[in-house]
């Protein structure tokens, strides 16, 4: 599964405000 990308590890943890900021700043640049 770690062989999937960094997506499937994102989505397999809980979403918090501080996960989704991370994920925010990694893909709205």
């Amino acid at each position: 599964m770690s062989t999937c990308g960094p997506k499937v590890h994102i989505l397999s943890q809980q979403w918090t405000p501080t996960n989704i900021t991370d994920w925010v700043k990694l893909h709205s640049d």
